[in-house]
């Protein structure tokens, strides 16, 4: 699985640890991190695993501005770079980067211990897969015909 991961520049440091403990837990195919390209000379991305993206790059038409503009217009809110970040998890889907499924990795969250993740098609998979044990406590399972909503780790089709 491919992992996204929006980092703003107060965030960089903390990321450049924890890319160690996500790399070795959570056993990602590629790292794509999404910050201001100002940014990139902050983030370890110097072999072929992780690969830096400009957040004004990732689609036409969207950057911080037109999140602001947009946000004054229709919300009144100040969170900006909230929602910002938002957008930018979502619209990596619709980018040429994403190639697959992909999770969303809060910068800041720090996985100790090994994930892993299982997908099944339907709940009768899923639990013919109990009957047989081959679930542990530690996976986490997404059912697509499932209406649950996972929280702080998300995974996203591609759209391509």
């Amino acid at each position: 699985m491919e992992i996204v991961i929006c980092v703003a520049l107060k965030d960089c440091y903390f990321l450049r640890k924890n890319l160690y403990f996500i790399k070795k837990n959570l056993s990602p195919e590629h790292i794509w991190i999404i910050t201001d390209k100002r940014n990139f000379k902050r983030i370890p991305h110097n072999d072929s695993s992780i690969t830096c993206i400009d957040e004004n790059q990732l689609l036409p038409n969207l950057s911080y501005s037109r999140i602001k503009q947009l946000i004054d217009k229709y919300i009144g809110s100040k969170n900006y770079g909230w929602y910002y970040q938002q957008f930018l998890k979502l619209g990596f889907a619709l980018s040429d980067y994403a190639r697959k499924e992909y999770l969303v990795w809060d910068s800041d969250t720090v996985p100790l211990k090994e994930i892993k993740f299982k997908y099944f098609k339907n709940k009768s998979t899923f639990n013919n897969e109990i009957l047989n044990n081959n679930i542990v406590e530690s996976d986490v399972v997404f059912i697509s015909d499932s209406k649950e909503i996972v929280t702080h780790k998300q995974i996203y089709p591609s759209v391509k």
